[in-house]
């Protein structure tokens, strides 16, 4: 509330103003020759350029997840994996509300970049976790693969990570201890 604002032309001049009411609204006569919003309160300024055309989100997807009677929910430690390690995957399934579901057996597929499936099981929780782990081969193609995952209900599930060469961070320190051992209770100092 009490916030002024200014509807200016090109040139910078006042058109029409007016001060926000107790809800934070205002209402100003608009103008053709209107080009800026110019709004100022206790040192804070905020200017719009009228004539810019409005941000289109329809570009964007802004759907969510889509809502399935049975929640299958994905997840493991990390999303990147270097041919040779082993990709660990967990999962949840849940019904519309979030809460657990009888036990059942889910069929996970492994499929390559390539699309091709190379592995396909059964899988069947331990007191409701599902837990599903799979080695890569050392000369595992590298790009984005997938875990796909049926729960009976035609519904498409996945769960992507990505197999790259890659050096992990490393750090290397060299380290040289002091001659006489450190008491538990002594003060010690770096540098």
């Amino acid at each position: 509330s009490g916030i002024d604002v200014q509807l200016l032309n090109a040139k910078g001049q006042t058109l029409a103003e007016a001060k926000s009411d107790s809800q934070g609204h205002v209402t100003l006569q608009t103008d053709k020759e209107a080009a800026l919003l110019l709004a100022r309160k206790e040192g804070q300024t905020t200017l719009l350029d009228l004539k810019l055309p409005a941000l289109d989100l329809a570009e964007f997807s802004i759907a969510g997840a889509p809502g399935f009677s049975k929640q299958f929910f994905m997840f493991g430690p990390r999303d990147l994996y270097r041919p040779g390690e082993t990709v660990i995957l967990n999962a949840l399934l849940r019904d519309s509300d979030g809460k657990p579901l009888a036990e059942q057996p889910v069929k996970l597929e492994v499929v390559q970049p390539d699309g091709q499936v190379i592995r396909s099981v059964m899988s069947k929780p331990v007191n409701g976790l599902y837990q599903f782990t799979y080695p890569l081969d050392s000369g595992a193609a590298t790009g984005m693969w997938h875990i796909r995952a049926s729960t009976g209900d035609n519904q498409p599930r996945e769960w992507d990570f990505h197999v790259e060469d890659f050096m992990p961070e490393r750090m290397a320190l060299n380290l040289t201890p002091q001659a006489a051992p450190v008491a538990p209770d002594a003060d010690v100092t770096f540098g």
